[in-house]
């Protein structure tokens, strides 16, 4: 097998396998945090506009100014 196609499998298998546990964890009541980083509603709320904001409503861990 190339390599390529295995390590496209590896992807494949390890997003699979996270959809399946977010599913059980929503199932089960649990909020789950956004698989793949910011949701588009914060990108929007971080904008151009908003970077002087942006330092203190970050997410958690994303605040290098204080």
């Amino acid at each position: 097998m190339p390599a390529w196609k295995w390590l496209r499998a590896m992807i494949e298998h390890e997003a699979h396998h996270r959809g399946q546990l977010y599913l059980m964890l929503r199932l089960i009541g649990v909020v789950t945090p956004p698989i793949f980083g910011l949701t588009s509603e914060q990108v929007r709320g971080h904008g151009p506009a908003d970077a002087g904001s942006a330092a203190s409503t970050g997410p958690p861990g994303l605040n290098h100014g204080s």
